[in-house]
């Protein structure tokens, strides 16, 4: 897979870089796995021993201030992420929320607010 890389984009060594773009400025550490069609857009600082699964989308930053990814978090299969995660995070879903949260609405029964449904209510 040749994945696009960007102007000033990083990648440590030991990453394992199946993704189908990293785009400019954005820094991934050491021991880092990215799945197909996942996807780091710029600004974005990824840290040691993080995992990205397929899909997975990193938003922008900025040049004030990059989007980042703590040390040795978790990214679910299509997760967007949109803002910082903290190290050791597990983030899942279309509207990316942390392992803990996701089970809490999967328990309430509450999918199609809390989950990012696109379904209307009359659906």
């Amino acid at each position: 897979n040749d994945s696009p890389i960007g102007h000033s984009a990083r990648i440590g060594r030991g990453a394992l870089v199946m993704a189908d773009l990293i785009a400019h400025d954005v820094i991934i550490g050491e021991f880092v796995s990215f799945g197909y069609g996942s996807m780091a857009l710029g600004h974005v600082h990824i840290g040691d021993n993080v995992v990205v699964h397929s899909g997975a989308i990193i938003q922008n930053g900025s040049i004030d201030r990059q989007l980042t990814i703590g040390e040795g978090a978790v990214i679910g299969a299509g997760a967007v992420i949109t803002r910082d995660v903290e190290p050791g995070e597990v983030m899942v879903g279309p509207r990316a929320m942390p392992l803990e949260q996701w089970r809490a609405v999967l328990a309430r029964g509450d999918h199609d607010s809390d989950l990012g449904s696109d379904r209307s209510p009359d659906q």
